[in-house]
């Protein structure tokens, strides 16, 4: 039997609300998942709105690296934090690959002659994870998935610009 997840939140302001949930695992299960919503337009009438479908859990712990179809077996999970970046590897329950601060990408600075090296560390699997400051002002991670398939992931920001370069 699976878990189940409830629970009841008034919201007083109009205004857009994202709900999330989800955890780094040693698999990425699909899961069904149902959002009801309810409100009042006055005292006379009211509505209820329903919508269900198949989400991947695993992309809605705050990662970067966020696409559900992309990213839900993705090598590695990649957090923005404070300016740096925290990666781990999903697959060995959340195990911490690398991590660079804001300062140490300072450190490192852009170079107009080639891409930098900021970090390298090693999957559970053996494959390597390389992390890239381009050229062009942006992040690139390079990894593979354990049959070899590439996975490079690019972004200047954040989720809101990454993109595939393969995976």
């Amino acid at each position: 039997m699976g878990t189940q997840l409830s629970g009841v939140t008034t919201i007083s302001a109009d205004g857009e609300y994202q709900l999330a949930a989800g955890a780094l695992g040693a698999t990425a299960p699909t899961y069904e998942l149902t959002l009801s919503v309810s409100y009042e337009c006055g005292v006379e009438s009211a509505a209820a709105v329903s919508a269900g479908g198949s989400i991947c859990p695993a992309v809605l712990d705050g990662r970067i690296n966020a696409d559900a179809t992309l990213d839900c077996a993705a090598p590695i999970a990649v957090f923005a934090v404070n300016g740096g970046f925290d990666i781990y590897e999903p697959g060995a329950g959340g195990a911490p690959v690398l991590s660079i601060s804001a300062g140490q990408i300072a450190s490192a600075g852009a170079s107009t002659d080639g891409n930098v090296l900021l970090a390298e560390g090693v999957l559970s699997s053996g494959q390597s994870v390389q992390l890239y400051y381009l050229t062009t002002g942006e992040f690139s991670l390079i990894t593979t998935y354990p049959d070899g398939k590439p996975y490079v992931i690019v972004w200047a920001t954040g989720a809101a610009d990454l993109y595939h370069a393969a995976g």
